[in-house]
C-alpha cells in the first residue's frame, strides 16, 4: 500500500515520512538531493546491497536502488497492487555482469509453482554474506546488505486468487486451527519471516568466526 512505501522511504532515509513531502495518492520516489542509508554507508567504504520489496522506482528512473547507494540489488522495483509470489521475473542490477534490466527465470514451471519468492530472497542475500565477508582476499572491505522480505503479507481474498499470490507456500502447523483463512495464512508468514531471519543468522555467525 501507499503507506507502506511511505513508511520504507522513512527508514531508507532517517526522515521523518513528513518531511519527505510524500503524499499516499502519488507515486513515492526517493528524491535526487535526499540521502538514503545505503549512500550514507558507501561513502564509509561499504560495499552495498539491497534485496527484496523496493517498489520505489521506475525503469531508468533517479529513484532505483543503485542510484541510491546499494551496487548490488534485485527485486521489485515498480509499486504494483499485489505481490506474485511466484514472479516470472524480476528486476536485476549487477555492476559485476554490468547487467541492469528485468530477468526472466524458471520460475513458473508448466504445472508446477516454481520458486517462492522469498527462498529467492533468502537465498541472494546468504550468498552476498558468503562472497563479501571480510577477509584479506576482499581487502577487509566491510559489506552492508538490506533484505527486504515480502512478508508478512496477508492473504488476498480475490475472485480468482491462485497460489501466486499467497504469503507463504503452505499454512504448516497453522492448517489445523480453528481460524478464518486470512488469520492463519498470516500467522504462517509471520513464521515463515522467522525462518528466513534465522537462517540468515546462522550464515552470518558461520562466516563471522571464518
Amino acid at each position: 500500500s501507499p503507506d507502506n512505501l511511505i513508511s520504507r522511504a522513512g527508514l531508507l532515509t532517517s526522515r521523518d515520512p513528513r518531511h519527505l513531502d510524500l503524499l499516499t495518492n502519488s507515486p513515492v520516489y526517493i528524491e535526487p538531493g535526499i540521502p538514503t542509508i545505503g549512500q550514507a554507508m558507501k561513502s564509509q567504504g561499504y560495499t552495498n546491497a539491497y534485496f527484496g520489496k523496493w517498489l520505489l522506482g521506475e525503469a531508468n528512473h533517479y529513484s532505483q536502488p543503485q542510484r541510491k547507494g546499494f551496487e548490488e540489488w534485485f527485486g521489485e522495483l515498480r509499486p504494483q497492487t499485489r505481490t506474485d509470489f511466484y514472479p516470472d521475473k524480476m528486476w536485476r542490477h549487477d555492476p559485476v555482469r554490468r547487467y541492469e534490466g528485468e530477468m526472466e527465470f524458471a520460475f513458473n514451471l508448466v504445472g508446477r509453482r516454481g520458486v517462492y519468492l522469498n527462498d529467492f530472497f533468502l537465498r541472494a542475500t546468504t550468498n552476498v554474506v558468503r562472497i563479501n565477508y571480510p577477509h584479506m582476499f576482499n581487502r577487509w572491505v566491510p559489506f552492508f546488505t538490506v533484505a527486504a522480505f515480502a512478508l508478512p503479507n496477508p492473504l488476498d481474498e480475490w475472485a480468482g486468487n491462485t497460489n501466486r499470490f499467497s504469503a507463504v507456500p503452505e499454512l504448516g502447523r497453522y492448517a489445523v486451527r480453528d481460524w478464518p483463512m486470512a488469520e492463519k495464512q498470516k500467522a504462517a508468514a509471520v513464521g515463515r519471516l522467522d525462518f528466513c531471519v534465522g537462517e540468515l543468522f546462522k550464515v552470518l555467525e558461520r562466516y563471522q568466526q571464518v
